[in-house]
């Protein structure tokens, strides 16, 4: 069973469906109408109780539908009232939780592969994975398509339509762009990350041929005849993409950051700096090595201190020997903090 959303002349209603395998193919039939509000066929007791009213499931049980109470209870629980939500929610989660589903079967990776639509296919990777560019479809595991199996069309697009809620306005272009997979009719380097540096009137022009495909598709709708004017749960695309323009993109900033990535400027440290022996150290601070060990950092310091006035470049120093001076500095204090 399922919830389906239905928008008529403006008004949005509310019925329980569910899909049949019927000649081949599932289609959808009608359980229970639920009206505009399904608030009115959840019964509150007292406290953060609640259940589905009896006169539902009479009527359920009239048409000879076994229904699960708890199945009966997900599809109503977004209308319980969000006190009693909070509440219990997470109990509902935890037994959620401890439900493992069990692995792919070979005929069912042989389905998804040979009776799932791409178009489905797309839109379930872009919505969990996020993947604009569909060009590598092939490589995603086939247990993420697996919630399309056994279904009817009028039941995945309910599906898709909840999923879809989550998407920001700003990504509902970037996911039309992504589905229909208009990528492919580009070859520029952008067409996989920035699509709003493609020319935009061949890219409307692509959006309507692929979308017309798509409501002209026998595979698509069956066992459904194709519509001969635009289907209604495909008219919520053409407001994505053309009522909403592509948001940011962060495609110039990651090349930015990659170009300096590979020129940002760095010199490994002297093999002669990580070498350096006890008697060249001593040599260099002008303290006997014996002594230089029982020093502690703060005496080592302070004589690094000194001789680094003396031998800086801006006063006069010699440049070598001031480095020369800082890598022994280096080492030697690094010594002191293993206690060396």
């Amino acid at each position: 069973m399922y919830l389906a959303r239905i928008h008529t002349s403006g008004a949005l209603s509310y019925s329980i469906r569910e899909s049949v395998f019927q000649d081949g193919h599932f289609v959808s039939r009608t359980l229970a109408e639920l009206g505009d509000d399904p608030t009115d066929h959840i019964v509150y007791p007292g406290g953060n109780s609640f259940y589905i009213s009896e006169e539902l499931r009479d009527n359920l049980d009239d048409q000879g539908v076994d229904a699960d109470y708890d199945e009966l209870e997900d599809l109503l629980w977004p209308f319980v009232h969000p006190g009693i939500r909070r509440a219990v929610g997470c109990f509902r989660e935890r037994a959620r939780a401890r439900k493992r589903r069990p692995p792919l079967t070979e005929t069912q990776e042989e389905r998804i592969r040979d009776q799932v639509h791409i178009i489905d296919k797309r839109r379930l990777n872009y919505l969990r994975l996020g993947q604009l560019d569909q060009s590598l479809i092939g490589t995603v595991p086939p247990k993420l398509y697996r919630c399309l199996l056994d279904k009817s069309r009028d039941e995945i697009e309910q599906d898709f339509l909840l999923l879809e809620m989550d998407l920001k306005p700003r990504e509902y272009a970037f996911y039309v762009y992504s589905f229909l997979h208009l990528r492919r009719f580009f070859d520029q380097i952008v067409a996989g990350k920035m699509p709003q540096g493609l020319n935009q009137e061949k890219l409307d022009t692509l959006f309507i041929q692929e979308i017309c495909n798509l409501n002209a598709d026998q595979s698509f709708w069956a066992p459904e005849e194709p519509h001969s004017s635009l289907h209604p749960y495909l008219k919520r695309y053409l407001i994505m993409y053309f009522d909403f323009a592509f948001g940011p993109s962060t495609y110039l900033d990651d090349i930015l950051m990659d170009f300096m990535a590979r020129h940002r400027f760095h010199q490994r440290p002297s093999q002669k700096a990580q070498s350096m022996s006890a008697d060249e150290t001593s040599r260099i601070f002008g303290v006997p090595k014996d002594e230089l060990q029982t020093m502690s950092q703060r005496q080592v310091t302070r004589i690094y201190r000194r001789l680094a006035k003396k031998m800086h470049p801006d006063q006069g120093g010699d440049h070598d020997e001031f480095v020369s001076l800082n890598q022994a500095y280096t080492i030697l204090m690094e010594r002191k903090k293993r206690g060396r």
